[in-house]
């Protein structure tokens, strides 16, 4: 207990006016560079992974004795590539179907919104709070 000192290193600064606002004051450039290598690692390994989940996928499809197709070993980075864009344009269309729907108008004088309406009145209707008046 003989050195007994504050953990923080204090730093007196003299700014100026614009010095005090800069908000890229002590910005190290260095460390977004580290950013930058871990999204990077991570956008490896995403692509490993979803890589090994395609190979597992046609092994599965060319062990299935059903599809009868045999081995296609060759051009496998194509076959992936295809899949990968078969699978994007699956859900693509999941999503449009969403948007095919062709619904009623349901309650709408002129024009006014599409959709579900459960509890909601047209802007002729009488309010809920004038309906009881004695």
């Amino acid at each position: 207990n003989k050195r007994i000192a504050p953990d923080e290193k204090i730093e007196a600064f003299e700014l100026d006016y614009d010095g005090k606002r800069d908000r890229w004051n002590g910005y190290d450039p260095a460390t977004y560079a580290r950013v930058i290598d871990r999204y990077e690692a991570r956008d490896e390994a995403r692509r490993k992974y979803q890589k090994e989940q395609q190979l597992k996928k046609l092994e599965e499809k060319n062990n299935n004795p059903e599809k009868g197709e045999g081995d296609d070993s060759d051009g496998d980075d194509d076959d992936d590539e295809d899949a990968l864009k078969v699978d994007e344009a699956k859900v693509d269309e999941s999503e449009q179907m969403d948007f095919a729907k062709v619904e009623k108008r349901v309650r709408t004088t002129g024009g006014g919104s599409t959709g579900t309406v459960r509890n909601l009145r047209i802007r002729e209707d009488t309010a809920k709070y004038l309906l009881n008046l004695d």
